[in-house]
């Protein structure tokens, strides 16, 4: 994974008070872009951060147990399941963001939601949240709207969505177990946190992007 640096528009003592920036992001386009751009660059820098340290685990695992031993599978699932965790966490988060960046453009004029989207947008701005995946793959069908284009989302044949699909269900049985059996990580989870990462930090990069290449912030 790339190393990142969040771009943060207030550090220390410049810090605001909590909603002003959330207040510029719905006033503006400009300022809507400048908060979805800051606020992916936080959570990407938090997934990498701990994703790191999940690396650091696996290591010292490595150097204290053998590595069929039960003692190495639990040092390394604890921490796997807890990128696991952190990264979901991140996914949600910053596609809800990307939602209300499209629901304040639909209440700016900017764009046209159809009805039924624009219900779902409203209820979860209301804290009545839906389906989490269902949620998830509307963000790709509503946010392109804004710089008006259309954003398929990577699916067929994409070995990173696959991934991410089968790493979804894994959250859900980590976070809410039923058994302990569901509690334990596949090997296929080891292997799936790779390339579900790069896929969905892809996908973000190359929709944040396409609106940037549009030129609309361009200027000195």
């Amino acid at each position: 994974m790339a190393k990142g640096t969040p771009f943060l528009a207030f550090k220390g003592k410049n810090l605001p008070s909590p909603g002003v920036l959330e207040a510029i992001a719905k006033a503006s386009r400009k300022g809507s872009y400048v908060y979805l751009q800051e606020m992916f660059k936080l959570l990407q820098d938090d997934s990498e951060r701990v994703f790191t340290l999940c690396l650091a685990e696996k290591k010292r695992a490595e150097e204290l147990e053998p590595a069929e031993s039960d003692e190495f599978y639990l040092i390394l699932a604890a921490a796997y399941r807890t990128y696991i965790r952190s990264f979901f966490a991140n996914v949600e988060g910053l596609t809800w963001v990307m939602r209300r960046v499209a629901l304040w453009a639909h209440q700016r004029g900017e764009i046209q939601l159809e009805p039924d989207h624009l219900q779902r947008l409203e209820r979860e701005e209301q804290g009545k949240f839906g389906d989490a995946l269902t949620m998830f793959n509307l963000t790709f069908k509503v946010f392109p709207l804004i710089y008006h284009s259309t954003f398929p989302l990577p699916k067929d044949g994409e070995p990173g969505w696959s991934a991410f699909c089968r790493l979804w269900k894994v959250r859900d049985d980590i976070t809410h177990p039923k058994d302990p059996i569901t509690f334990r990580l596949s090997p296929r989870a080891f292997v799936d946190v790779l390339p579900t990462t790069q896929w969905f930090f892809g996908v973000m990069s190359a929709l944040i992007q396409a609106w940037l290449d549009t030129g609309e912030f361009a200027g000195p």
